[in-house]
């Protein structure tokens, strides 16, 4: 024999059924009237009949080729920030409806802010790209119900007086007590409900430790400044404190703090800035602190360089309201350097957000963690969050994280991150996203992924977009439950969604500019997509990254239904390890590229113990093989599959139809291989089954070689039943060293029929042995032999290499 090969392994027999199995395409035929030929989509049996061949039915979201030898997924090419689904028309993903205090940018919408920090009696507003004042220096003061009056230097009598304290012990209940310009240093302790008036917060300054110290009673305070004070106020015990047009600047410990049930904060067109720690032990320094069941109300507020966490909710019952929110820079706790985070609701608190922004924070944009506690996102973005460490020196940085908590999101952004944008952790976490725009995973030290769930969780994702990720797009752990829903993921440096000990499902998804792989199941993971679309792999790193559209590994489970997978590398689908599985039906996998080195491009691999089953595939404009399976207990199975016009490797050669080797078996039925190049199915140490199949105008090598139609070498067999070998460059079947079966087959227009060597031997019986020695060729007189150059060749030809 001519051409290398490897060495064989010894001799086997192979089971074959003792008699042929009676034509499925009795019933479903037509006569050929023998004067034009069949139909697109059919071919001429050995019985004069026309019969289907390949994926030609075709499905919601797919439409005939214009062949007629298969079907195409119908996807509409979109303008950027829209996405087409197989069978849908062009819809935009992500947030794409801006809310008021926000402008459209690309496929995502950015908040109108100031491009500097504010200062004093200002703060930055949403929808304002200059800061604003708080409150009005120049209404009219005082206002026109004041009943007690405070000025340092003014009168003292039953309604005047020096001092706020002065003031607040002279008066009755429901009082308002006005504040003329000045700095009042004490600790204000009301006991009754008040509310107290200053000129305004740039002109009246409040200073004390705390500044106000608050129980039971109802309070309101507008137009201050509390400043340098530790805790700049304090809430218990039921009280019930309203703060409008107020300054909290520079205090320490907190800014602000509400504890116990019944206890209510009201903040309104308020700036929480620069909260320093406590000075005794260099921790805290919070923003707005809650807990112990207390509720605040946020509207219209900044909270702005402050420490360990801008807003900290903490304990059952504990609440918090978010409206027209900006919180920024949140500084490391001092003792160690962690935290830094934005907001962050634990051990059962919940809040509820509108219209928020949180940005340049360090670990954590937002935490909801533990207890039950919840969240409720609407509209909101999440920008810039540095990396932090976790107890154990770890580096970690999330954008929104949700651990044995839930949140809901609803409208929003989440980019520019060192690590994940998205997490949630535990049997109890659920995060549930929708109308979401991700993007920007920056690179650093903690790991680096997109949306991640973790420990048993459920992640649901709708109508939502993520770009620009690394390592992995969307990953599944632990048991976790992803749902995907008209999502999109592109350029992502690794995987685009995987399933790794997690399971995933998703519908009308897009995958596209991944390095490694569009999907992924593993470890024991199952992923299940239908009307997708996996394709554009970019090359990346040294290797150029492997860029397989779909791959199941480690006993991972890959369904695939009404998808496309379209300009890949590598592999369109690639199924590799014992355990591991494929399904896919009603797909098709096309323009799979070489990979730097001009190798592979298969349109599918299955390999290392692996299998797969293809029902309703169309596989074209692939390189190397459109089919390839190789290694023992590999298992391929193909029914009503078109492999068509595969394309040569880097040096030229090859373009085989389906490629079967070194102990890897291959069972087609209904299928067709068109305009293949080399080889239409070639077997080399293996098993290929084909029933009611047509391979047709197998091309030569660019060096006139080979274009056969199929052949078995070196103790491999080929069964072929039923269907025809047509128009062959070549020969439509060749035979050296390996055994197989011709039974009603139809060899029509080929240049040579039959050709045998190296040991095997055609043998021409009305009966099929029910075993076949390695080097027998039965050929059954229900084989035709219609316009062929010549029955069979005597002389030994060069075969190509496994």
């Amino acid at each position: 024999m001519k051409g290398t090969l490897v060495a064989g392994l010894g001799l086997f027999l192979l089971a074959c059924p003792s008699q042929p199995p009676p034509s499925s395409c009795d019933a479903n035929c037509v006569v050929d009237a023998g004067l034009s030929g069949c139909a697109p989509g059919t071919f001429k049996n050995a019985k004069g009949q026309c019969q289907s061949a390949g994926f030609t039915a075709c499905d919601g979201g797919f439409v005939t080729d214009s062949t007629g030898w298969t079907c195409q997924a119908n996807v509409a090419a979109c303008d950027a920030g829209s996405w087409a689904f197989p069978g849908e028309a062009c819809s935009a993903l992500g947030w794409v409806q801006c809310p008021s205090g926000f402008r459209a940018n690309g496929s995502t919408c950015e908040p109108i802010l100031p491009n500097t920090p504010c200062t004093g009696a200002t703060r930055a507003a949403l929808g304002q790209s200059s800061c604003v004042p708080i409150g009005d220096c120049n209404a009219a003061f005082p206002p026109a119900n004041a009943t007690h009056f405070v000025d340092p230097a003014g009168p003292i009598d039953a309604t005047h007086f020096r001092t706020i304290a002065a003031a607040l012990a002279a008066a009755p209940d429901d009082a308002v007590i006005a504040i003329s310009p000045g700095a009042y240093q004490q600790t204000l302790t009301p006991t009754k409900p008040v509310k107290l008036v200053g000129q305004c917060a740039d002109r009246v300054t409040l200073i004390g430790s705390p500044a106000i110290d608050l129980q039971r009673t109802r309070v309101e305070v507008e137009g201050v400044t509390i400043r340098d004070s530790i805790l700049g106020a304090r809430v218990e015990l039921g009280g019930s404190l309203t703060l409008r047009h107020v300054v909290l600047d520079e205090n320490q410990r907190s800014g602000l703090q509400a504890i116990d049930r019944g206890t209510r904060v009201v903040l309104e067109d308020v700036v929480v800035r620069g909260t320093g720690p406590d000075p005794a032990t260099s921790t805290f320094g919070q923003g707005v602190a809650a807990g112990n069941g207390a509720s605040v109300s946020l509207t219209g507020v900044e909270l702005t360089r402050n420490g360990e966490t801008a807003l900290f909710l903490n304990n059952p019952s504990t609440t918090a309201t978010v409206t027209d929110v900006v919180i920024s820079e949140t500084k490391p706790r001092a003792s160690n350097g962690r935290l830094g985070w934005g907001i962050a609701a634990q051990s059962g608190a919940s809040f509820t957000a509108t219209r928020l922004v949180v940005q340049d924070s360090r670990g954590v944009g937002i935490l909801v963690a533990q207890g039950g506690s919840t969240a409720m996102l609407t509209d909101t973005l999440v920008r810039r969050v540095a990396a932090s460490t976790d107890a154990m020196g770890a580096p970690f940085g999330f954008g929104v994280s949700a651990q044995a908590a839930t949140v809901t999101w609803n409208g929003g952004g989440v980019e520019d991150v060192v690590g994940g944008l998205v997490d949630v952790q535990g049997a109890t976490g659920s995060f549930t996203m929708r109308d979401v725009s991700a993007s920007g995973v920056r690179s650093g030290t903690a790991p680096r992924f997109g949306f991640e769930a973790r420990n048993g969780s459920k992640l649901a994702v709708t109508r939502s977009a993520l770009s620009d990720a690394a390592s992995s797009g969307v990953v599944s752990f632990d048991r976790s439950q992803v749902t995907l829903d008209h999502f999109a993921v592109t350029n992502v440096t690794g995987i685009g969604v995987r399933a790794q000990g997690g399971d995933v499902t998703g519908s009308f998804v897009d995958v596209h500019g991944h390095t490694e792989a569009g999907v992924l199941a593993s470890l024991g993971a199952s992923l299940n997509f239908s009307s997708c679309v996996l394709g554009g792999a970019t090359p990346g790193g040294a290797d150029g990254g492997l860029g397989v559209g779909a791959s199941a590994s480690e006993r991972g489970l890959l369904e695939l239904s009404g998808c496309l997978l379209v300009e890949n590398i590598t592999a369109g689908l690639y199924v590799r390890d014992v355990g591991s599985q494929a399904v896919v039906t009603n797909t098709e996998v096309r323009g799979t590229r070489l990979d730097r080195a001009g190798e592979f491009g298969q349109g599918v691999i299955v390999e290392h113990g692996a299998n797969a089953s293809l029902e309703d595939v169309s596989l074209r404009e692939n390189h190397t093989a459109g089919l390839q399976v190789q290694m023992v207990s590999s298992t391929l199975t193909a029914n009503r599959v078109s492999v068509m016009n595969t394309l040569p490797r880097g040096d030229g050669t090859r373009g085989r139809g389906a490629n079967a080797a070194f102990g890897g078996a291959l069972a087609v039925t209904s299928s067709a291989f068109l305009d293949n190049q080399q080889v239409g199915l070639f077997a080399h140490e293996s098993r290929i089954d084909a029933t009611d199949c047509l391979v047709k105008g197998t091309r030569a090598d660019p060096d006139g070689r080979y274009g056969n139609g199929f052949e078995a070498l070196t103790q491999a067999a080929v069964v072929f039943v039923r269907g025809a070998v047509e128009t062959s460059a070549g020969i439509a079947a060749v035979f050296g060293g390996g055994a197989g079966v011709i039974d009603g087959v139809r060899l029509a227009g080929n240049a040579i029929a039959l050709h045998a060597q190296d040991g095997s031997s055609i043998i021409e019986t009305a009966t099929v042995p029910a075993m076949l020695g390695t080097q027998q060729v039965i050929v059954t007189p229900t084989t035709t032999f219609e316009n062929n150059q010549s029955k069979t060749s005597a002389d030994e030809v060069t075969v190509p290499a496994p």
